[in-house]
């Protein structure tokens, strides 16, 4: 299965045996909200939201795994948190509004606004909360008349991107969520950072989503939530963009 950036096909599972088995998981938590801009200023694009990836995770048949999916963040707010068991990806930081405003750190980190006359604001930064392998990077800083771009799981956000929002499908700096005026908004269980705007709202993040990789064998089929689930031959992938559970 792909898409969003990411090849799940890729994921490693030393599975198989009885209870306890293994399973692999990927948690991406909503994208940050591009900045709110006033007159002649640009605000800065949200941050993707946090990227949490594991491989040979153990679960005990008959116990209830916790899956929950963040919302995007609407303008001037941090996406929300998705999370799996006890791994939690953060939401992505809002990107700065208007000059002397700074985005907001998250997941990874919202860009700085900027106005006519010089930026004065800084990124947010990412992997807020830290967490080892890291769960995405800074905000970019704006110039004069730019905002910078989110960060996203791959690159911090560009300083040139108009007020992009970040992705973390495209691993980094200019992203899907818009750029400058047009205030795009990320598309949803992506985890993309809305863009940033001129003299306008920016755009809302992309709310996050949860995929579980499993042995065919070990599949126990006990889920609520209404994820998607698609098999390869050999092993199941359960996609949840909504909020549920799965019961190993």
């Amino acid at each position: 299965m792909t898409g969003f950036g990411y090849n799940i096909n890729g994921f490693g599972v030393v599975g198989g045996g009885l209870a306890p088995y293994d399973i692999d998981y990927l948690v991406v938590a909503g994208g940050g909200g591009g900045g709110i801009s006033g007159g002649s200023n640009v605000s800065g694009g949200g941050g993707a939201g946090g990227f949490r990836t594991a491989a040979d995770h153990t679960v005990t048949p008959g116990a209830s795994y916790t899956v929950t999916i963040g919302a995007g963040g609407a303008a001037n707010n941090n996406g929300a948190n998705s999370v799996f068991s006890s791994t939690t990806s953060a939401g992505g930081g809002e990107g700065g509004r208007n000059w002397g405003d700074n985005g907001n750190d998250g997941g990874s980190g919202g860009g700085s606004g900027a106005d006519e006359v010089a930026d004065i604001s800084n990124p947010g930064s990412g992997n807020v909360p830290s967490t080892d392998p890291r769960q995405g990077y800074d905000g970019g800083t704006g110039s004069v008349s730019v905002g910078g771009g989110g960060g996203g799981s791959g690159a911090a956000g560009s300083g040139t991107s108009g007020g992009a929002g970040s992705t973390w499908e495209s691993q980094g700096t200019f992203g899907v969520g818009g750029a400058g005026a047009g205030a795009g908004n990320g598309a949803a269980n992506t985890g993309n950072g809305g863009g940033g705007a001129d003299g306008a709202s920016g755009g809302s993040g992309g709310s996050g989503v949860v995929i579980l990789k499993i042995l065919i064998a070990n599949y126990s089929g006990t889920t609520t939530g209404s994820p998607t689930v698609t098999d390869d031959g050999t092993y199941k992938f359960v996609k949840f963009t909504s909020s549920g559970s799965y019961t190993a």
